[in-house]
């Protein structure tokens, strides 16, 4: 979300994503992502932060990312439901492109279970996220308090 900071302010949670940045971010192209992964992972190093946990599309940018400048992180398979409560079709196959990745990622990057939130997500695959984190041992990332 670098790429957006201060994109849309004084607005309500509900009018933020729905009227800006969710528009604004399905705009976003893979190598938008990557260079975003990039500027954030600098301004995380020069603040001397080591890890971070990330949930956003195209996953396998941000894991470019982190490896190439050596950063330790946890990357989500993000679970984002439209009004169908189906997995947002960008965000499946992102997730499936980072599980295809599992095998040959460095041992400082590691995969977590990351629906986005509860009001974005149904209940029953909120359910099977934690299901799959406790079965394959992975963290559970989610916003859980956001204003």
């Amino acid at each position: 979300m670098t790429l957006l900071r201060g994109y849309a302010d004084d607005v309500e949670l509900a009018e933020w994503l729905t009227d800006h940045i969710w528009p604004a971010e399905a705009q976003l192209t893979t190598e938008d992502i990557y260079a975003g992964s990039r500027v954030a992972i600098l301004e995380m190093i020069k603040s001397g932060t080591v890890f971070f946990n990330d949930m956003y599309w195209d996953q396998p940018a941000t894991v470019r990312a982190a490896t190439e400048m050596g950063v330790r992180a946890a990357i989500g398979l993000l679970y984002l439901s439209g009004g169908d409560g189906e997995t947002n079709p960008r965000s499946a196959r992102s997730n499936a492109e980072l599980l295809e990745m599992a095998p040959d990622l460095p041992g400082r990057i590691q995969i977590t279970e990351a629906p986005h939130s509860v009001y974005t997500v149904p209940e029953a695959r909120l359910r099977a996220a934690a299901e799959s984190a406790n079965q394959a041992g992975r963290l559970l990332h989610i916003h859980v308090s956001e204003t």
